[in-house]
């Protein structure tokens, strides 16, 4: 049932685009009501499709304030194969009136292949189509708009290319010819972002008024691939000023900045960012639905998490500063034993050790960071040195104070024959 929800979701934008009205009205909507039915209906479809479940989706899809074309389009697709066609149109109809524009996934859907032969399903197409072309004749650079698809293309073609050579290699394969692999994947990403550089330096950042809904996701999703945490954050800064005249998406601006978070080794602010089943740490998480309404989210997190097949519900204040707590004791703890660990002699359970105290997000201090970089330095292993790297490269996109010794420090002279201390070297210097 989850492979069904997601196999649907993955290939859609959650959420429609908010314009500056709309997200201080969101702020306020919240409403407990139409989020219970929300996530009724979501767990309904996890435990398994049935008419009631299609009702639910529906009737959750028509009482929320920002409607979910999703929703409307998963009813259907229970509608559909249980021969209720007319209630499967409407949903299709009624998924395209809020957003959907992707004829391409809605002729895809082999549960809506039964409406194919019905006259009302070309008139939806037509639909679909119109729509889209009235979107395109708004949009004032559509030449912009066709650069960043092209773009969007190739980055998937790339990805696509490097997963099926992924897994034809072999089980004894080194992490080295996998990195050989992903190397056309990083040049499509470094090609990708001096494009939109380029496009951001002519034009600024490419909304809805110049490229359309789906050109500046495009644009967001290009800008959340690209490694480069001062790429990320340039980005981020011209999405949050777009969001303020209601020139993009908001849900881009909280998405990104929980990435940033998340690559940088701290809390999520606003809990866009999952895992398999679960929410990547939270910063406050008690607060963190308050934080999504001065936001102008659409949703709380309860519905967000629902969309990516998870059950999350924020914890009470007493919990959260209890969890907390404990949290910050077992990441101290571990830290500990990475170090005791590595005095041993035993690098790889250090290791193990110190990822465990990373998970926590936050709870090792930037001095702590420094450290470990330098003590995993001195152990002379390849994986050791690579983690050190890797430190070090989030400590330099915190700003961290700490690494400013970095180049004059004569504890980390085992990196610098290193290809990858040039790369450290010249973030540090050029920021």
């Amino acid at each position: 049932m989850k492979n069904f929800l997601y196999g649907i979701l993955a290939t859609v934008v959650l959420h429609p685009a908010l314009c500056a009205q709309e997200m201080e009205h969101n702020r306020e909507n919240f409403n407990p009501v139409w989020v219970k039915q929300v996530l009724n209906a979501y767990k309904g479809l996890m435990e398994g499709p049935d008419i009631a479940t299609a009702d639910m989706l529906f009737a959750a899809a028509e009482a929320m304030p920002k409607k979910n074309w999703e929703m409307y389009l998963l009813s259907a697709t229970i509608y559909a194969p249980n021969t209720m066609r007319e209630q499967a149109l409407q949903g299709v109809d009624k998924a395209i009136e809020s957003g959907l524009r992707d004829e391409n996934l809605l002729k895809s859907l082999p549960a809506l292949k039964q409406l194919h032969d019905t006259e009302e399903w070309g008139r939806l197409l037509q639909k679909i189509e119109g729509l889209i072309a009235e979107e395109q004749n708004r949009i004032e650079n559509p030449e912009v708009l066709h650069l960043l698809k092209d773009l969007w293309e190739k980055d998937q073609s790339a990805l696509s290319e490097y997963n099926q050579q992924l897994q034809q290699l072999d089980s004894a394969a080194t992490e080295q010819q996998a990195a050989i692999l992903f190397l056309p994947v990083k040049e499509r990403w470094n090609s990708n972002k001096k494009y939109l550089d380029s496009i951001v330096d002519l034009y600024g950042w490419p909304g809805f008024r110049l490229v359309g809904k789906e050109g500046t996701k495009i644009a967001w999703a290009i800008a959340q691939h690209h490694p480069d945490i001062f790429f990320k954050e340039k980005c981020l800064a011209l999405i949050g000023e777009a969001a303020k005249i209601g020139d993009t998406d908001i849900n881009h601006f909280a998405e990104l900045s929980d990435r940033i978070s998340r690559d940088t080794w701290r809390k999520q602010q606003y809990g866009t960012s999952f895992g398999n089943g679960f929410a990547y740490p939270i910063a406050s998480p008690h607060l963190v639905n308050t934080r999504r309404k001065e936001l102008g989210l659409a949703e709380p997190i309860e519905v967000y998490a629902i969309y990516h097949g998870v059950d999350y519900t924020p914890p009470q204040p007493e919990e959260s500063i209890k969890m907390a707590k404990a949290n910050h004791r077992l990441a101290q703890k571990c830290f500990t034993v990475f170090k005791d660990l590595l005095q041993k002699g035993s690098v790889d359970d250090g290791m193990s050790q110190l990822k465990k105290a990373i998970d926590f997000y936050g709870d090792l201090t930037d001095t702590q960071l420094y450290t470990a970089a330098v003590l995993l330095s001195k152990t002379g292993s390849e994986k050791a040195l690579n983690m050190s790297f890797r430190i070090l490269k989030v400590l330099i996109y915190r700003h961290s104070d700490v690494v400013e010794e970095m180049l004059s420090d004569t504890d980390l002279l085992a990196l610098h024959t290193k290809p990858t201390w040039k790369e450290l070297v010249v973030l540090l210097t050029s920021h």
